[in-house]
């Protein structure tokens, strides 16, 4: 049984309680999604997740040896936070639609993706697909183009 596990899921599973009772009492709207109903599907989320993390640590009988991180992990961790930190200032100047394509681009090229293909229909598509959910469903609008 590895503790650590057990104590984590056991952990997520109360975060996720305190978090969806603390959600019970924001306001309700009467059509569409309200404000407390989004972190109430990621908490019912978080204490499924937490639960088989408990389960599973239980039905474990040793811990398994932790193999090392693969060479340049920590290059390239670091390199995906600079990328990030650049993606956060390009955003406000170049919209999303141009800036998260070519974050998406860049993250997938630091983890060893070389299809440039994939790479090309990857990055759209989730890119128009996170727009499309925020835009329509969601109604929040995304940065856009500002340079000039």
């Amino acid at each position: 049984m590895s503790k650590i596990d057990l104590l984590t899921g056991l952990g997520l599973m109360a975060l996720s309680v305190g978090v969806y009772v603390l959600t019970q009492d924001m306001t309700k709207v009467p059509a569409g999604i309200g404000p407390g109903d989004y972190p109430r599907v990621i908490a019912v989320g978080l204490f499924v997740l937490g639960a088989l993390l408990a389960i599973q640590s239980v039905g474990t009988s040793q811990a398994k040896p932790r193999s090392p991180y693969p060479p340049g992990a920590a290059v390239r961790v670091t390199a995906l936070v600079v990328t990030v930190l650049v993606y956060i200032r390009l955003m406000p100047h170049l919209g999303f639609l141009l800036s998260t394509p070519l974050f998406l681009a860049a993250a997938m090229l630091l983890f060893g993706v070389r299809r440039t293909v994939l790479i090309l229909a990857s990055s759209v598509g989730v890119t128009l697909a996170v727009y499309g959910i925020f835009y329509s469903l969601f109604q929040i609008l995304l940065p856009k183009f500002s340079l000039f």
